[in-house]
């Protein structure tokens, strides 16, 4: 069975390797089958570490080689983030830990870059740009410089979530 389209989506190509791709097939298969063939990649060189998504596609590569997976049934409006804050007391001039955890389709999903952001000047996320563990998890820390409430943003691809935090 030969796939009619596929692509690989872009911020799905993760460190190590890993890529998340789509394939539309010309029958329906199960979440149990293997599939093998020949895979066509092409790349760009990336040398922002904090930001990816200000990479340059001025230096193209291709990469071929083999594939074998399984396959399981990729919906595009099921992916998640959870944000969570172990602290609920917060106190400005003091960091806190942030988790967002990413899954799609219920699944974690290692070394994704989420990006988070806050639209308070009092709110410092160090580092704004982190690749989740294998269990799905990215933490990050957040300082406030004053008495304050604010929101906490994740984003990753087409998925994003949002906490409020106040400071006193």
């Amino acid at each position: 069975m030969g796939a009619e389209t596929a692509k690989c989506l872009p911020v799905f190509v993760l460190p190590g390797g890993d890529l998340i791709c789509t394939a539309t097939t010309p029958q329906t298969i199960s979440n149990t089958l293997s599939l093998s063939g020949i895979i066509y990649v092409n790349s760009t060189v990336c040398t922002s570490i904090t930001n990816p998504f200000q990479c340059s596609p001025n230096y193209p590569i291709n990469y071929s080689g083999t594939l074998n997976t399984k396959a399981i049934t990729y919906a595009p409006n099921k992916c998640s983030i959870v944000l969570t804050s172990p602290n609920s007391n917060l106190q400005h001039n003091f960091k806190y830990l942030i988790n967002a955890t990413v899954k799609m389709n219920g699944l974690p999903i290692a070394g994704a870059t989420v990006n988070f952001s806050s639209p308070s000047n009092h709110i410092s996320i160090t580092p704004s740009y982190v690749n989740t563990a294998s269990n799905g998890n990215a933490t990050t820390f957040i300082l406030s410089n004053a008495v304050t409430s604010t929101t906490v943003n994740a984003f990753f691809y087409n998925c994003a979530n949002t906490i409020s935090l106040t400071f006193s």
